[in-house]
C-alpha cells in the first residue's frame, strides 16, 4: 500500500473488504451480485439463502466465524510503517489483484460489529452490511476492469468512486458527464 491510498482510507474512516481476485471469472459475477443483494452478507446468511460462497481472497490464516464478514482497519494505530513497508502483503489482507469495496467505519458502532480478539486490523460485522455503508472501490488500474465495474455499477443504478492502488480517483471523467 502507498501513502496516498493510506491517507485516502484513514481520511476517509474506512474499512475494506476483498470480494476476489481480478483473475478469477467468478469476481465480476460476485460483485455484480452483491450489488444486487444489497450488500455483503455473511457466509452463514448466503448459504442460509442457497449461495455457496468459497475461500478467502488473502493467503493470510484468518480465524473469522462463517456469521461474520471480516473488514481490515487501515487506521489500526501502530500499523502505518508495517502497511506501508513493501513488505505489508506478508502481515495484512491486501493485495493488489483483488477488488475491494470501502467501508465506512461507522458500520462498527452502527451494527452488529467486534474486533477479532486474535488479529487487532480485523472487524467482524455480524451476518449483513448494506450498501449505504459502502464509501468507494479500490481496483487494479486496468482500462477492461473499470470499464466492466462502472457497467455493473449503471446496471445496478449506483455510482461509487473508484480508486486505484495507488490512490488515483480513477472514474473522473464518468463522475463529471453526469
Amino acid at each position: 500500500m502507498n501513502i496516498v491510498l493510506y491517507d485516502i482510507l484513514v481520511s476517509n474512516k474506512c474499512y475494506t473488504h476483498g470480494i476476489g481476485r481480478v483473475s478469477d471469472k467468478e469476481t465480476l459475477r460476485k460483485f455484480s451480485s452483491i450489488l444486487e443483494l444489497g450488500g455483503l452478507y455473511s457466509k452463514a446468511k448466503l448459504r442460509k439463502m442457497g449461495i455457496i460462497v468459497d475461500g478467502k481472497v488473502s493467503g493470510n490464516i484468518r480465524i473469522t466465524n462463517d456469521a461474520f464478514i471480516s473488514l481490515f482497519d487501515p487506521s489500526t494505530p501502530g500499523i502505518e510503517k508495517s502497511l506501508l513497508s513493501p513488505k505489508y502483503r506478508l502481515r495484512f489482507p491486501f493485495d493488489t489483484d483483488v477488488i475491494f469495496f470501502m467501508v465506512d467505519s461507522s458500520v462498527e458502532s452502527l451494527m452488529n460489529a467486534k474486533r477479532n480478539q486474535f488479529d487487532y486490523t480485523e472487524v467482524n460485522v455480524k451476518d449483513f452490511i448494506p450498501m449505504e455503508y459502502f464509501s468507494g472501490i479500490i481496483i487494479p488500474n486496468d482500462p477492461t476492469l473499470l470499464s466492466n465495474i462502472e457497467e455493473i455499477l449503471t446496471e445496478h443504478n449506483l455510482e461509487l468512486p473508484i480508486f486505484d492502488f495507488e490512490g488515483n480517483f480513477i472514474n473522473t471523467d464518468k463522475m463529471n458527464r453526469d
